[in-house]
């Protein structure tokens, strides 16, 4: 008989490679069945066609282009499905400008490839690679601008430009190459008074002393005068040199330090961050994208209370923080050819420090000597004497030592010489174009210092005062010159100020003296007399010895 075949599968596509199993049943013609499993494997032996052209682009904005490298495909064809084993979305940058070889790879289904090469050409017609830019600011610690610092740029080691801030603090430098190293350096030199006073110095002085600390990491690297990392004695000098104006900077520092504004700064410390370890520049390297916040904190060297104009670079006029004022006054003793001046301030205040320039005229008055009276620790360093010719003298004094601010003693004396006898009363004021005027009241408080001149004019004056002896036991004489007969009283203070005793006596022409006996002292110590006539007055120093 005859038997007839029939396969479950007859027909095969690209769906169907690899091995498929086909069943072929045998039919005979009693109808009787039979089964089998045939194991068919179907292979793809023809690789898939790729024809690719050369393409360009043009970048046309930014500095960067998503492009599709479809574009390249001229002929992509296969009897079965296929796929491009690269990506053919990308981004072409600046780097990437010029003839550059691609190569696209087609797979099929059965694992086959073709492979086809192509060039692509990125062109940067309108230079805009070349268009990268880094801005940035240059601020205080609160956020201040601050003018006519210097920005320099260096473009691969070489110093390329600068600019200079307006009082906004902004610099912006343009046309930057893409993928180029760029380095932001700023400095600032000039005006290094800017805000720094003998205030400054209290608050440096009360830090290295432990009785207040600086707060912030910014005011321990102003405070850092002579930048070694540890504040001293020798920080206070260089601040004074230039109150004073000694000198017209500081010798070992800039009048600012810039910080990168990303550097963190340890807070919390007794000592400055070492200058090594300050972030004074900011590096880009291998440019790839325009910088707009290479920002730079600027911490004005010497002024720790921040008190500068950064943006308007004044002096160091109206830095104090107050507008009422602190007198300073005079007694004058106008004698024939000499001239004395006793300072004074108010009673209530005892001052931290003190700040002034002080002015005269050089062609009537010729500058001789000066002598501490109550403010302690006055010495030859606080004052600037350089300037005698043309008339000024400046001080810069501060002092921690406790003192009583009394009547009966002068903060100090200056004594001149009158170049004619004829002159009249000599003229004296504050020269603030040279030092603002001022007056530490507290670690918290600063005033201005106003000269109010001369309370009394003395024309008929106490003269060469002499005290015998002192220290003194029993008894002590205080003598005195008059230059007519008149009355004169002598006032007696302890040394805090306390008044203890007057006593009035009627003078000579000539030679005078008035005795005190031990009995008026109770205790061992130091005392002040204020010897005043009708229009004269002297100030002097006893030191009792109680005895036993």
């Amino acid at each position: 008989g005859t038997v007839d075949l029939a396969a479950s599968q007859t027909e095969f596509d690209c769906d169907d490679l690899g091995v498929s199993t086909v069943i072929v049943t045998a039919t005979g013609s009693n109808e009787n069945t039979a089964q089998c499993e045939i194991a068919i494997t179907l292979e793809d032996n023809q690789s898939p066609t790729i024809e690719c052209q050369d393409v360009e682009y043009f970048l046309e904005e930014g500095s960067s282009l998503i492009i599709n490298l479809s574009d390249a495909i001229v002929t992509l064809e296969d009897n079965c499905q296929l796929e491009i084993e690269e990506p053919l979305e990308i981004e072409l940058g600046c780097t990437a400008l010029g003839e550059n070889l691609f190569e696209l790879t087609a797979i099929d289904q059965g694992g086959n490839s073709s492979i086809c090469t192509f060039n692509l050409t990125f062109t940067d017609s309108l230079d805009l690679c070349n268009q990268l830019s880094i801005s940035g600011q240059l601020l205080t610690k609160d956020g201040l601008p601050i003018g006519l610092g210097e920005v320099f740029l260096f473009t691969n080691g070489l110093s390329s430009d600068f600019q200079t801030t307006s009082s906004d603090g902004q610099f912006e430098f343009q046309g930057l190459a893409f993928g180029s190293n760029q380095l932001i350096e700023p400095i600032k030199h000039i005006n290094p008074m800017n805000g720094v006073t003998t205030w400054d110095i209290v608050l440096v002085q009360a830090h290295i002393l432990g009785l207040r600390l600086l707060n912030s990491p910014y005011q321990l690297i102003a405070a850092d005068v002579r930048p070694d990392g540890t504040l001293n004695v020798l920080d206070l000098i260089d601040m004074r040199n230039l109150i004073l104006g000694r000198t017209n900077r500081f010798p070992f520092n800039q009048s600012w330090k810039l910080i990168n504004s990303e550097q963190n700064l340890p807070t919390g410390l007794l000592q400055p961050t070492h200058p090594d370890d300050l972030e004074t520049i900011r590096e880009y390297l291998d440019l790839n994208e325009s910088i707009n916040d290479a920002n730079f904190i600027g911490v004005k060297i010497g002024d720790v209370n921040n008190s500068n104009d950064p943006s308007n670079l004044r002096n160091s006029e109206d830095r104090a923080d107050s507008k009422e004022t602190v007198s300073l006054n005079t007694n004058l003793n106008d004698l024939q050819n000499k001239v004395k001046l006793d300072f004074f301030t108010d009673e209530k205040i005892t001052p931290l420090g003190m700040q002034f320039a002080f002015k005269f005229d050089p062609n009537k008055l010729e500058f001789k000597d000066w002598k501490k009276g109550i403010l302690p620790e006055l010495q030859l360093e606080n004052f600037n004497f350089q300037r005698l010719e043309d008339g000024i003298i400046l001080l810069s004094w501060n002092s921690f030592m406790e003192y009583s601010n009394y009547k009966a003693a002068p903060l100090f004396s200056f004594y001149f010489r009158k170049k004619s006898i004829n002159g009249g009363t000599p003229d004296f004021s504050f020269c603030d174009q040279h030092l603002s005027p001022e007056v530490v009241i507290d670690l918290d408080n600063s005033k201005p210092l106003s000269f109010t001149g001369n309370k009394q004019a003395i024309a008929n004056p106490i003269s060469q005062l002499e005290v015998r002896p002192n220290p003194f036991s029993s008894a002590v004489e205080i003598l005195f010159l008059t230059e007519s007969p008149s009355k004169v009283t002598l006032g007696i203070y302890d040394d805090l100020g306390q008044h203890l005793f007057t006593k009035t006596v009627s003078t000579l022409l000539g030679r005078n003296s008035i005795r005190l006996e031990e009995d008026k002292f109770q205790n061992s110590g130091i005392y002040h007399f204020r010897l005043q006539s009708e229009n004269a007055v002297e100030y002097g120093r006893l030191i009792f010895i109680k005895s036993n």
